[in-house]
């Protein structure tokens, strides 16, 4: 079983990693892993991993992400984050999230939950 810092260092990881949706990213994740919006659908699989968040991403000329508190229990870390970006219309926004992660014992994320908010900021 991974220690808190463990889990909690991967956390940190996975969302630095979350705008490019590089190989880096999708190797975070066990094989068979999935990922869940708040809309209940689920990508299983790095594949259909990747197809969502490209086409999440691609509403999106650039997005920063930074790690506002890392919550961690046994296998899991909740994770909150506030994005920071520019939409595909050039609108500049600010939006937060929670990321609920789940390891495995190798270390990769098994299933992760993501959550946002509406847009905070907007501006032209």
């Amino acid at each position: 079983m991974m220690n808190e810092q463990t889990i909690r260092d991967a956390a940190e990881c996975y969302v630095q990693a979350l705008a490019d949706n590089s190989s880096h990213f999708l190797e975070q994740f066990a094989p068979n892993a999935w990922i869940e919006d708040a809309d209940g659908v689920q990508h299983r699989g790095r594949t259909a991993i990747s197809e969502h968040m490209t086409a999440w991403l691609s509403g999106y000329q650039s997005v920063q992400f930074t790690v506002e508190r890392i919550v961690v229990a046994r296998d899991q870390a909740a994770v909150r984050w506030k994005a920071k970006g520019v939409t595909a219309t050039g609108h500049r926004v600010v939006f937060v999230g929670i990321s609920i992660l789940r390891f495995d014992a190798t270390g990769q994320i098994a299933g992760a939950r993501q959550y946002e908010t509406g847009v905070l900021a907007q501006s032209a």
